[in-house]
């Protein structure tokens, strides 16, 4: 599957690092040294909404520093194909509800980025809605927005909550870059087994039922917290670059996902239809 550049971020986000893939025109390989010739490229965004595009000068940039329009490949050998850009501070500030930018360089393919713009922060775990419901934080909540609440029924609704490639590896390596760092960390391929986690694991699944298909173990050092997209490549034959957005909330956790985007009135509900004890002035002081 080709590389989707799509982001979510908050309106009105700062010095913005964004990474995108370049491929040939004519295969599917990575496309490397256009950052040798940046007068050849040009760059344009639109804000949804607005009746002109704009076009954003390419300037010269480094790995893991931001300049407006700055484009710097990643790294040739390791991530070939891969490029860093910084996104016009203007092009995500507030008032739009969507971006897109296109960079163009002859002979080549790099896809459109898409910018979805948010009133929220994607990583602000706090806010989200997942942590501020779970364990103490939960609790704090609820002992702010309804001080009268007893221990018991503290518990009863912390218990609601818990009720409710395999012959060999061949030659080849993978590597990743995390959003906003300047080192790429290489990741030592070993052989897996299905269905288990050991990081840089590789096997493949089924030669007839999936040919093509393998598992993959991610290290759990590229998934964390502090970055917003990690892309990865493994160098096996043909294989798409992976783009990982990371979030500060579990997307599979509908019990606790919503909370903050409720407002005042869905956070009545939630906690009337929760707590069907509560009076009308209790439910009155949620906050």
């Amino acid at each position: 599957m080709p590389l989707q550049h799509t982001y979510t971020m908050k309106a009105g986000t700062k010095s913005k690092l964004l990474l995108v893939y370049a491929t040939s025109a004519d295969s599917t390989f990575g496309k490397t040294g256009l950052a040798k010739n940046l007068s050849a490229g040009s760059a344009a965004y639109i804000r949804e909404g607005d009746s002109t595009a704009r076009r954003v000068p390419i300037v010269q940039g480094r790995v893991g520093e931001w300049a407006s329009g700055a484009l710097a490949e990643v790294d040739p050998k390791l991530l070939p194909g891969l490029y860093q850009f910084g996104a016009p501070d203007e092009m995500v500030a507030e008032g739009s509800a969507r971006a897109v930018l296109l960079i163009r360089f002859p002979d080549t393919v790099i896809k459109p980025v898409e910018i979805n713009l948010v009133a929220y922060d994607p990583q602000d775990a706090e806010r989200i809605g997942v942590w501020s419901l779970a364990g103490h934080k939960r609790h704090e909540f609820l002992r702010q927005a309804l001080p009268r609440f007893t221990e018991m029924e503290l518990a009863l609704g912390e218990q609601a909550e818990k009720e409710g490639l395999s012959s060999g590896i061949p030659d080849s390596s993978a590597a990743y870059i995390r959003e906003g760092e300047a080192q790429v960390r290489r990741i030592p391929l070993i052989e897996g087994k299905l269905g288990e986690h050991r990081a840089g694991s590789f096997v493949e699944v089924d030669s007839k039922l999936l040919p093509g298909v393998y598992q993959f173990g991610v290290p759990d050092e590229m998934l964390a917290a502090g970055a917003e997209t990690v892309t990865l490549m493994l160098k096996l034959a043909v294989i798409e670059p992976i783009s990982i957005h990371l979030v500060a909330y579990d997307p599979q956790d509908a019990e606790r996902l919503g909370m903050s985007a409720l407002g005042p009135e869905g956070r009545r509900a939630a906690l009337r239809g929760a707590f069907p004890r509560l009076t009308a002035k209790e439910l009155g002081d949620a906050r």
